[in-house]
């Protein structure tokens, strides 16, 4: 008799429990979709490339950062929104996309080959080169100092937010 009873009453307590669950898990909200990169503020930009360099230090590893400097005029704020659009399209879930200054966007490709970051760059670049054909990019190589790889002849040597890396 006590078998059957602790039975009944395990599945009468577990059946409350699993309906709460599917109501907790329904009730979940997702803030943005997993493959869209955030997109950092200048400050919080620099301080995540100076911890991951630190990192790098510790571990013998290296980065690249893709740097776009926007061209001046009065239509800066929606040159910005095209650039980050295009970049966040082309970034992986790995990668950071930011500000480096007012003036200048970036992303911080982790654990990326010279010609991954070439790739991203030549393909944010490319996608940009009718609505902003003055965007000017760089890039940058991270193995214990900075060093630029390649770009436009107008681009940053070296990035000057980070010219005091890790």
């Amino acid at each position: 008799m006590f078998p059957i009873g602790l039975s009944i009453a395990s599945s009468v307590c577990a059946v409350p429990a699993v309906v709460m669950l599917a109501t907790f898990r329904r009730a979940r909200v997702t803030l943005r979709p997993l493959n869209e990169p955030i997109v950092l503020p200048a400050t919080q930009m620099v301080r995540l490339v100076r911890r991951e360099c630190a990192r790098i230090d510790r571990n013998g590893l290296t980065c690249a950062l893709a740097v776009f400097n926007l061209p001046s005029g009065r239509s800066r704020r929606a040159n910005a929104e095209i650039a980050l659009a295009a970049m966040r399209e082309r970034a992986r879930l790995t990668d950071v996309v930011g500000w480096l200054d007012d003036a200048t966007l970036c992303a911080f490709l982790t654990d990326s080959t010279l010609e991954g970051a070439k790739a991203f760059a030549d393909s944010v670049r490319d996608a940009l080169k009718e609505r902003i054909p003055s965007l000017t990019a760089s890039i940058h190589n991270y193995d214990g100092k900075w060093a630029a790889i390649a770009g436009s002849p107008h681009a940053p040597e070296p990035v000057p937010a980070l010219a005091m890396s890790a």
